[in-house]
C-alpha cells in the first residue's frame, strides 16, 4: 500500500508515520508543486491532503502554494483513491472539498485529531 500525504508540519507528519508503520509505503509532500509531480509519478492507494503549507501557511489564500492547488489537479487528474482531507483549517478544508465535489471527485473531510494539533491549526478567514 502507498500513500501520498501532503502536509507541511513535522509533527503531523511523525503521526501519520507511526500510524502506518512499517505496512505502508507514505511519500510526504512539504509544498503543493512537489505533491503534483508526486501525483504525476505514482499511482496511490490514499492521499492524506492539507490545506495549509509552506510557504506561507496562512490558510486563508489559495496563492498556488496551498492544498487548494493540489485539488485543482486532482479535479483535473481524478486518482481512483480515495482522498482525505485532513486541515484544522474548516474554511480551507470545506474550498478543497466543494471543489473536488464539483468536478466528481469523491473525498471526505477529516481534520487533523485535536489531541495533536498544534496552536496554530484553528485558521478562521480574516475579514
Amino acid at each position: 500500500m502507498r500513500i501520498l500525504l501532503v502536509e507541511d508540519n513535522a509533527e503531523r507528519q511523525l503521526w501519520f508515520l507511526t500510524q502506518f508503520a512499517p505496512s505502508v509505503d507514505i511519500d510526504i509532500a512539504w509544498v503543493a508543486p512537489a505533491a503534483v509531480a508526486l501525483l504525476q509519478a505514482h499511482q496511490y492507494d490514499a492521499i492524506y491532503l492539507d490545506h495549509d503549507l509552506l510557504p506561507h501557511h496562512n490558510g486563508f489564500e489559495d496563492d498556488g502554494s496551498s492544498g487548494y492547488e493540489v485539488a485543482k489537479f486532482l479535479c483535473a487528474n481524478p486518482p481512483t483513491c480515495p482522498i482525505i482531507i485532513h486541515s484544522q483549517n474548516i474554511y480551507g478544508s470545506t474550498r478543497i472539498a466543494e471543489l473536488l465535489r464539483a468536478a466528481g471527485v469523491n473525498c471526505v473531510q477529516e481534520p487533523f485529531p485535536p489531541s495533536v494539533a498544534t496552536p496554530d491549526d484553528h485558521h478562521q478567514p480574516q475579514s
